[in-house]
């Protein structure tokens, strides 16, 4: 007969009572009932039932589906909907939650029970199915932490985290254990709360078995519970361990030494069954055999892990360096670098800031964080103003800053010193940003959780991917400046009244510019790769092709003066100016830039008729005194 144990939510009392004592003669132990959706949630979170029975319609503000989708969200407990409607919408909304099943008021015992045991197993399997898939996520990346690390505290550390983020522990500690003096030493730990990690004295034997740690080191056997609030072993400290419901003590070996205990707490209650336990023993084992492996032949392992590691690396800088030459997005790539950077050298922060033209420090840009640190990208607590002149000055010199602690950094280095603890960082290490001879910025690696010394290999590999980073930054700049040239240019020659045009050597318009078509009423894209013989009446063709093959052949620039017809129909007058260039590649070109004379050319011949006529005027007033003199 089932024991499960579930909990009523119904706001009428007689149904509440009537579906206990159904549910209690089918051997289901009812630990509650509720008639508000707020007072369901808290009682879901107190006494984890086994199964919600939830009714649609509830008294207060909050309704069934609501509920049901609180308390799936808050301690993935299954709901089975008890409803007297049927209507669509209302079913619509019910399976947002994603219920185990409906109950369709009135109904029979047997109905009643199949549903409750339907929804009983698929619960269990569905939970057991994410626990395996979050152990085994848990062993992979344990797998993966072992051949990474370069202590056994470093390794615990990762182990710790892995356990809270891909384990789903709420708290998970390691405790290295002394068998002389029968201490437990919290050396690190993930998830909260702190104040439950401190230091466990075998010694004292009752008092060991006030946690999971201690009463593993104690009794010289794994300890697991999975109801910490029923199981007698854990009455002396289930006030301490209040906000879990199940916790284990592995004991971890070096050889056939115990060297210490990793304690796990979870939320929800019976989360060891078989295969999870054999799961635990799995990275128990995995653990043992890093631990052997970073005492025995360390110096051998390590120098095979650091070949395989280059290589690893050389690998991932040749995959940025052909993503950034594929894919021009350069903030995304850039982006995506860093998280492979940090992830694969296990740091917990990896930002790219930039310097600003005058050389000072300006913005941090770009920025990745390992889950759990908060990112500190444009926050104006921590965005450079220009004065961490000690850092720019040991780039310049070094290429590379390495500080393990805070207190390695000097008193110069006050402005700095309060930048990383805005990251909250234990250890850094910056890498210069180079271009050309400018320093351009700095790459920071940042540690959160521990102290990381970088080693020297990490360090150079880190190095030629800052230099693959910088070339990549020096053509992006060289691409923006000439973008930003090519849109100068553009502006000035929409906004300029003077006509300019570009051919190539054999004579097909490659470029003119808007006061061009606007003039003569022409589009470029109609005159594109034609020739002047294409477009121009022939007299003017032939004029043009001439003065074009003169200018070409003896490369020496010249003005013409040219007659053509504008958008009008109007014949005008152009002093045109035209000129050889050659481009970087060396083909030759011919440029020409031209303004309207036609009003100047105007008034220049009335100024010479005016003047002939006033030469004309004087004659007849000076011929009688000529003729005078010269008869004299």
């Amino acid at each position: 007969m089932s024991q499960a144990r579930i909990l009523i939510v119904e706001d009428v009392a007689v149904v509440a009572l009537d579906i206990q004592q159904r549910l209690e003669t089918h051997g289901y132990v009812v630990v509650g009932r509720a008639a508000t959706g707020i007072r369901a949630i808290e009682l879901a979170e107190q006494l984890w039932p086994d199964l919600v029975l939830m009714d649609i319609r509830l008294q207060g503000a909050m309704d069934g589906i609501e509920a049901a989708a609180e308390i799936r969200q808050r301690i993935q407990r299954p709901v089975v909907f008890l409803t007297a409607y049927s209507e669509e919408a209302t079913l619509q909304r019910a399976k947002v939650v994603e219920p185990f099943g409906y109950i369709l008021k009135p109904f029979e015992d047997r109905e009643l029970k199949t549903i409750v045991e339907i929804a009983l197993y698929k619960h269990q399997a569905d939970s057991q199915i994410r626990r395996l898939n979050r152990l085994y996520a848990m062993l992979s990346r344990v797998s993966q932490a072992t051949v990474r690390v370069e202590s056994g505290a470093a390794l615990m550390h990762q182990v710790c985290q892995i356990a809270v983020e891909s384990g789903g522990f709420k708290l998970a500690w390691f405790g290295a254990y002394d068998a002389k003096t029968q201490l437990i030493n919290p050396v690190t730990q993930a998830g909260e709360p702190a104040d439950l990690v401190q230091q466990i004295n075998v010694a004292t034997g009752s008092s060991a078995n006030h946690s999971p740690a201690g009463t593993a080191i104690y009794t010289q056997q794994n300890f697991l519970c999975n109801n910490i609030h029923t199981d007698q072993r854990t009455a002396h400290w289930v006030d301490v361990a209040r906000n879990f419901s199940a916790a284990a003590g592995i004991r971890i070996f070096r050889g056939n030494a115990v060297v210490g205990v990793l304690a796990l707490y979870a939320a929800a209650p019976d989360v060891f069954q078989q295969r999870e336990i054999e799961l635990l023993q799995e990275i128990a084992l995995e653990l043992q055999f890093a631990l052997e492996f970073l005492q025995k032949d360390q110096q051998r392992q390590l120098a095979e892990i650091a070949t395989q590691h280059r290589l690893e690396f050389e690998r991932l800088v040749a995959a940025m360096s052909l993503r950034f030459a594929v894919n021009q997005d350069f903030d995304n790539n850039l982006q995506l670098t860093l998280a492979e950077l940090g992830q694969f050298l296990g740091a917990d922060r990896v930002a790219v800031f930039q310097l600003n033209p005058s050389g000072q420090l300006g913005n941090l840009t770009h920025e990745w964080c390992e889950r759990g640190v908060i990112p500190r990208k444009n926050r104006g607590a921590i965005t450079p103003a220009g004065s961490f002149n000690w850092t720019v000055d040991q780039l310049r010199n070094q290429r590379a800053i390495h500080v393990v602690t805070m207190a390695q950094l000097p008193a110069a280095a006050a402005a700095e010193r309060e930048l990383f603890q805005n990251l909250e960082s234990q250890s850094v290490l910056l890498l210069a940003l180079q271009v050309g001879e400018k320093l351009a910025g700095l790459i920071i690696f940042t540690n959160v959780g521990i102290a990381k010394a970088w080693n020297t290999d990490d360090t150079s590999l880190l190095q030629v991917a800052a230099e693959t980073i910088s070339r990549i930054v020096t053509h992006r700049e060289i691409a923006i400046a000439l973008r930003e040239s090519d849109e100068r240019f553009r502006a000035f020659m929409s906004s300029t009244m003077v006509i300019a045009w570009a051919k190539d050597q054999p004579g097909r318009y490659i470029y003119m510019n808007p006061a061009f078509e606007k003039n003569f009423g022409i589009c470029f894209a109609e005159w594109r790769g034609k020739t002047a013989a294409d477009v121009w009446p022939a007299e003017l063709a032939q004029q043009i092709t001439a003065s074009d093959q003169k200018i070409l052949a003896t490369n020496t620039p010249a003005e013409v003066i040219q007659k053509a017809k504008d958008v009008n129909g109007q014949e005008r007058l152009w002093l045109c100016a035209k000129f050889p260039f050659t481009d970087s590649r060396g083909n030759n070109y011919l440029g020409g830039i031209g303004i309207d004379v036609t009003e100047q050319k105007k008034l220049e011949a009335q100024l010479r008729q005016s003047k002939k006529w006033r030469r004309l005027a004087i004659w007849p007033v000076a011929l009688p005194t000529i003729l005078t003199i010269c008869s004299a």
